[in-house]
């Protein structure tokens, strides 16, 4: 509003001198094994939708709320039309019926309708919840399953709901640190402590970009603009000689590739 007013000058930050101290920033990132405990933990304590929320908020990066307010009819299957060739039969061949599916979402920065793919266990844990919503009526991906019984499936909806969910994960998240006490992994039960659900969305760009991504291609998957998503891999992106030793394999494989083209040497 003060920028709108020309009180500040455009760019300017009015909380620059706030004078109220700031929470620091979240910086966790989940690891293999953890992710793995809490999806176990969530299994054992009969909580398989909070066990598929894990899976797509590290699969799609998805915010919480986004992703409790998913429904069936966001779950489509994705044609050929819409991704490269040699993408769609890789996806093809991943697919259970041979159909590439995935979850059509929002992203909120450019508010552009995607379909993002969901492979092997996520689609199929995400086909299972979808089939027990329609046996009972329900269109939401996730249902509540500590508040379901027999007779009737509850969901996390609003804001109420997503209190809910909140206080679900916490009870997961205690038990599987009490699982990893009991195993004599004091550092895991020390990480999982610490773990938010919100994280997930930090830890899967930092997944996709371990796995050589660009970030205008993990940006397309969580939403993040691509200056943001630059910003989460300089902070949590090691430099490596494994990834300068990627770099550089990769760069050759893909030239000498390119020189192997009839057209190339044509």
């Amino acid at each position: 509003m003060a920028i709108a007013w020309d009180l500040l000058p455009p760019g300017a930050n009015p909380f620059q001198r706030f004078r109220l101290a700031a929470p620091p920033p979240r910086q966790i990132v989940w690891s293999p094994p953890a992710r793995e405990a809490m999806l176990a933990a969530a299994y054992r304590q009969h909580m398989p939708s909070l066990a598929l929320a894990i899976m797509l908020g590290f699969a799609v990066g998805q915010r919480e709320a986004d992703l409790l307010a998913l429904t069936a009819g966001q779950y489509v299957p994705i044609p050929a039309h819409k991704m490269q060739p040699e993408d769609f039969a890789t996806l093809a061949a991943l697919a259970p019926d041979g159909v590439p599916r995935g979850l059509r979402i929002r992203q909120a920065k450019t508010k552009a309708w995607i379909e993002v793919p969901v492979v092997g266990e996520v689609r199929a844990a995400l086909e299972a919840a979808l089939a027990r919503g329609r046996t009972a009526g329900r269109l939401t991906v996730l249902l509540d399953d500590t508040r379901s019984a027999d007779d009737r499936v509850a969901i996390y909806a609003g804001e109420a709901g997503q209190t809910r969910f909140q206080r679900d994960f916490a009870d997961v998240r205690a038990a599987a640190c009490t699982s990893a006490l009991e195993a004599g992994d004091a550092d895991l039960a020390a990480e999982l402590q610490c773990l938010q659900f919100r994280d997930l969305r930090r830890t899967c760009v930092v997944y996709l970009g371990e796995l050589g991504m660009d970030a205008h291609l993990i940006a397309a998957v969580t939403g993040h603009d691509i200056d943001e998503t630059q910003a989460i891999l300089k902070t949590y992106m090691p430099r490596t000689t494994g990834r300068a030793a990627r770099a550089i394999a990769l760069a050759s494989a893909r030239e000498q590739a390119r020189l192997d083209r009839p057209e190339a040497t044509g």
